[in-house]
């Protein structure tokens, strides 16, 4: 499914429309160049799970951060990850008790290491404000659903 974003403003109210159709145990990974709206979209995620969005900042020096919300959320930056720094530990406790929604922005550098039981995201700059957003994962769960346009 793509999407178009022309601000911001439109790429958070997208994901929070995408999150009402998330779970506990889902593995949100999201893709896209430098300032392309990863933290944007995650931020509007987050929104919808009850939590502040100027209080999730990205990750880019923080490998995790938890924040406790209607459910767990893990938001992991594997922008400085590779397969030997991972917090695998962390990362399965969150996936495999399923006891949390957990975020991977720059997930393309970990890709190969997960299933493919996975939510993708993967956000394009197609100019200078606007945005394609791809998602794919849970077409059956969104069914007839339309956002964003």
């Amino acid at each position: 499914m793509v999407y178009n974003s022309e601000s911001s403003r439109a790429t958070q109210k997208l994901a929070y429309q995408i999150a009402k159709f998330l779970k506990r145990g889902d593995i949100v990974c999201v893709t896209g160049e430098l300032g392309a709206g990863k933290t944007t979209f995650i931020k509007g995620v987050a929104a919808y799970f009850g939590i502040d969005k100027n209080r999730l900042i990205s990750n880019s020096y923080l490998t995790l951060r938890q924040y406790e919300a209607k459910i767990p959320i893990y938001h992991f930056d594997a922008y400085r990850l590779n397969e030997r720094s991972f917090l695998w530990d962390d990362f399965y406790i969150g996936l495999y008790e399923k006891k949390a929604l957990i975020i991977i922005e720059w997930a393309d550098r970990i890709l190969p290491f997960l299933d493919n039981k996975i939510v993708e995201v993967k956000i394009e700059r197609a100019g200078l404000k606007l945005r394609k957003i791809y998602i794919k994962g849970i077409e059956k769960r969104l069914k007839n659903e339309r956002f964003g346009d």
